[in-house]
């Protein structure tokens, strides 16, 4: 089995906003300080759907009632973590590639995002072909639990990537 050739990353790093991040005393703290709030109201909003979806929290209000309050937020917050991740990671793209938690948090969110496309796609289509009540399918509150436990990890693998 071959080497991955990760020349592309050296690229990334060597453009105007990586240096600028990388350089700027002010800029990665910066960053990082929007990234960590974004996760946390990334996280906070998913996990009340979650805890939702599972029955745990806001059992009179309508799973959906509840989707289609959350959410909207959710995704705005989202953009603002990728956005903040993702000029974090340029500016030290070759160190990132090799940090064994970065890693293992790319798997995971890519665990996380196959969770949320097997939601949407099939747990919650099906329940709602099925006449949508307040009470979560099986397929739903296995994915819901399934969702706080890829966010769990996510958050710790990110948190060790500055010790390994």
């Amino acid at each position: 089995m071959g080497s991955v050739d990760l020349s592309f990353l050296s690229d990334l790093e060597s453009l105007g906003v990586a240096q600028f991040v990388r350089e700027s005393s002010w800029a990665y703290p910066t960053l990082e300080t929007l990234h960590v709030i974004a996760i946390a109201l990334v996280v906070g909003s998913i996990w009340i759907v979650d805890l939702r979806i599972l029955g745990l929290v806001f059992q009179r209000r309508a799973v959906q009632s509840v989707m289609d309050e959350v959410l909207p937020l959710t995704w705005c917050v989202f953009a603002l973590a990728l956005i903040t991740g993702v000029l974090m990671f340029i500016s030290s793209a070759m160190m990132f590639a090799e940090n064994p938690a970065f890693r293992i948090k790319l798997v995971v969110l890519v665990c996380a995002a196959l969770n949320v496309l097997f939601f949407h796609s099939h747990a919650m289509k099906r329940w709602q072909l099925a006449g949508g009540d307040a009470l979560a399918s099986p397929a739903m509150k296995i994915s819901g639990g399934a969702s706080i436990v890829f966010w769990i990890s996510a958050i710790l693998a990110g948190r060790w990537i500055g010790f390994l």
